[in-house]
């Protein structure tokens, strides 16, 4: 392994417990975590690639995996599927097409604004 994935890696889990020579499902099933399996041909059509919205509910792209996941007995939650063939068809999904906006109440921002003329 390159040292610097190994670094990565170290620094990663080590927060959470330090263990060398243990298998990743292994690793993270011991943390408290559960693990759904996927089939592969829907790992190839993106079934993997969910968009966590909290609280238990995701937004999938995939139906087939989306209804495993929801009959898993360790998921409690909430799995919306959209059509996201439009992305999905350059190679990217819902996971990849988000990001994280985080915004000012706009009570915070009015005092600012109350000053300013709308040219």
């Amino acid at each position: 392994m390159h040292p610097h994935i190994l670094l990565a890696v170290e620094h990663l889990f080590c927060p959470l417990r330090c263990r060398e020579g243990v298998e990743f499902a292994a690793f993270m099933r011991g943390e408290g975590y559960a693990i759904i399996p996927i089939k592969g041909e829907h790992q190839l059509a993106y079934a993997c690639n969910v968009l966590n919205l909290g609280k238990g509910r995701i937004i999938s792209v995939h139906a087939p995996s989306a209804r495993e996941i929801v009959k898993h007995e360790a998921f409690k939650g909430d799995v919306q599927v959209i059509d996201f063939s439009s992305v999905t068809s350059m190679y990217g999904s819902v996971h990849c097409a988000s990001q994280v906006v985080r915004r000012v109440p706009l009570r915070f921002v009015q005092p600012e604004l109350d000053g300013m003329s709308e040219d």
